[in-house]
């Protein structure tokens, strides 16, 4: 009955520790997987939603910035290559645009999809503003054309008036001559400089051109009135050229005010959904790496305890263990003894009554002996 009491303790120690082992296992396992859950998330999210997000903001802003630098060569040149290329990069715009949404509707990005909305805005306003500065650029260099060729057709039909015209016709066209060249030199100047007070300045000075031509006709001193008449038509001609160049200037100043201003608003836009973008990124990114490294540290904590506990225990179940293996040993060493001492009093108590038995034994022949002997004196 002792010896199962033992037993069922020990198998009851063992079953403990056994036991003890597989629930640190489990509890080390389960912080294991909600971390390993936590990162999934993270990364999910990065290579799913910010990823995508940083990369198709960054994309969109650079084509905006393409753009915009597109523009200020197509100010200069007006190449119309250049023009479609603009346009061409309106469609890429524009999808990235339509990604973004698409993105931000998906994964519920409130505030991105708010951006989203002003920066189309912007982009639209810029794109349409794009347009007429086109439209209006053209129309400025035709009508620059125009205005050279008429003021290039004037200055050589005053130069022909002169060398036909009489002495006091001749030194007043010379001075007209000299004022229309001067005048038409700020004018180009002024339009290079985009200086709208200049052009306006250089129409003043065509308009007063025109009044000392009448006035030099109405004073009596020119001798051909149809050749004044036609300086006159000629100056007509330019101011209004000149006019209209000035009326496009304005427009074309305009339209670039809304687009530089539609443009830094859309470049802001999309500038701030790319950081932001990068910032979650990074921040979801540092978020996966502090996971990782707080269960690693838990895992590992878990994992020196749990390696210290069952140290302990191991060391107290087999020390409980080897007690009770002690104790029952020794009981049965004892118990051992018992029975070799009443084994050893067997075997003595069997000599003596082997002993006693041939002693019997001896007696009895000699019993026998003596019988005999008195039976053969009888018979004798």
């Amino acid at each position: 009955m002792e010896k199962k009491k033992v037993k069922w303790t020990i198998r009851k120690s063992i079953l403990a520790i056994c036991f003890g082992g597989c629930l640190m296992i489990l509890l080390v396992s389960g912080f294991g997987l909600t971390g390993f859950k936590l990162v999934k998330l993270d990364t999910q999210k990065i290579a799913g939603t910010y990823v995508p997000e940083w990369e198709i903001a960054s994309y969109l802003e650079n084509e905006l910035r393409e753009i915009g630098y597109e523009k200020q060569v197509y100010k200069i040149s007006l190449d119309e290559s250049i023009y479609k290329d603009m346009e061409h990069r309106y469609d890429s715009v524009a999808k990235y645009i339509e990604a973004l949404d698409e993105l931000a509707t998906s994964h519920h990005l409130t505030d991105v999809s708010e951006s989203i909305s002003l920066l189309e805005a912007s982009y639209q306003s810029f794109k349409v503003n794009l347009d007429k500065f086109h439209e209006h650029s053209i129309e400025y260099h035709h009508i620059q054309e125009s205005v050279e060729t008429l003021t290039a057709d004037f200055t050589h039909h005053l130069e022909e008036f002169i060398l036909s015209a009489e002495v006091a016709d001749a030194a007043f066209l010379n001075r007209t001559l000299r004022e229309v060249v001067d005048t038409n030199l700020k004018l180009w100047k002024a339009a290079a400089r985009e200086d709208i007070d200049g052009i306006n300045e250089s129409i003043s000075n065509f308009e007063t051109v025109k009044a000392n031509t009448e006035n030099f006709v109405a004073s009596g001193n020119s001798s051909n009135s149809e050749v004044y008449g036609q300086i006159i038509s000629e100056i007509d001609e330019i101011v209004d050229l000149v006019s209209n160049l000035a009326t496009v200037e304005n427009s074309i100043k305009a339209d670039e005010a809304f687009i530089d201003d539609a443009f830094k608003t859309a470049v802001q836009y999309a500038g701030a959904i790319s950081d932001s973008a990068r910032v979650r990124t990074t921040e979801f990114s540092n978020h996966a790496v502090a996971s990782v490294e707080t269960f690693w540290s838990i895992i590992l904590g878990i994992s020196v305890i749990a390696v210290a506990l069952s140290s302990i225990f191991g060391f107290a179940i087999a020390r409980s263990v080897n007690n009770k293996l002690s104790g029952a040993i020794s009981r049965i060493r004892i118990s051992s003894s018992e029975v070799n001492v009443a084994a050893n009093q067997l075997s003595s108590t069997s000599q003596q009554l082997a002993q006693s038995s041939s002693e019997q034994a001896a007696g009895i022949e000699e019993t026998t002996s003596s019988i005999e002997e008195m039976s053969s004196q009888i018979k004798q």
